[in-house]
């Protein structure tokens, strides 16, 4: 059997070894970084939205992944910008020191390659896999360093294609008790009392219902909803219950 097609087996073996989501992502980005990648990336979006709904992201553990969060570098991530504009095909690769620069912000655009460069990033390869439910769809970035790409090519397009959806297929969004690779920009965590809310939310309960259920006053149940809101950057409180489902954070 090809050596390639063992480390594929491998992966399965490691990830079906357990139902711990926390050990499956860093199982992923263990093996992941042994084939000689740098980093690996997770994002599920709704077909119509620019910004994932979530993201699980092993950049997350490199200090400049902070920069690129503070400095909202974000809104000019060629990938994402890539995927909007239909420009994104699957198993695509991408020359990092050769992208180019995203004209709705060519100052901010130009920062992000330095950051890259700066990072010792060499290429990516981005593949999308269907998501969870109709109408969302996964994007898995795998990236690679300057001297590890000829062992990444060696792969070839199959091989890599293969290992994104084995990535996608095996892991959930974060959690609270499971925040690792957690991209901090896109939401933040729900309380308790959030979590609660947004279930009898979910459930059709009005907020006069919710405070006789919870014993709190009418306007601390609207509090409460302004709050998840505001944490799952949610127009609506409808909105906010749908997000929250879709990121794993409502245990309904």
């Amino acid at each position: 059997m090809d050596r390639r097609t063992n480390r594929i087996a491998d992966l399965v073996a490691l990830l079906t070894s357990t139902t711990d989501s926390e050990e499956i992502w860093k199982r992923t980005v263990a093996f992941c970084r042994s084939l000689g990648l740098k980093d690996v990336n997770l994002a599920e979006f709704s077909s119509d939205d620019f910004y994932p709904i979530w993201a699980r992201l092993s950049m997350a553990e490199h200090e400049d992944h902070q920069e690129y969060i503070e400095g909202g570098f974000i809104d000019v991530d060629p990938i994402l910008h890539a995927r909007a504009d239909g420009s994104l095909v699957d198993a695509m690769r991408m020359d990092l020191h050769r992208i180019a620069p995203v004209p709705v912000d060519l100052k901010k655009s130009a920062e992000l390659k330095d950051m890259i460069v700066r990072g010792g990033y060499d290429e990516t390869v981005i593949v999308r896999a269907s998501g969870t439910q109709a109408g969302l769809d996964r994007t898995i970035v795998l990236l690679t360093e300057f001297q590890n790409a000829p062992a990444i090519h060696a792969l070839g397009a199959t091989q890599l294609k293969t290992l994104a959806n084995l990535v996608s297929a095996f892991n959930a969004p974060p959690t609270p008790s499971d925040p690792s690779g957690h991209f901090t920009s896109l939401y933040e965590f729900l309380s308790e009392r959030e979590h609660d809310i947004l279930c009898y939310l979910a459930n059709g309960l009005t907020n006069d219902q919710i405070a006789h259920r919870t014993g709190l006053a009418e306007v601390t149940v609207r509090f409460h909803i302004a709050n998840a809101r505001k944490k799952m950057r949610a127009r609506t409180r409808e909105q906010a219950v749908a997000l929250a489902v879709a990121r794993g954070l409502l245990r309904l």
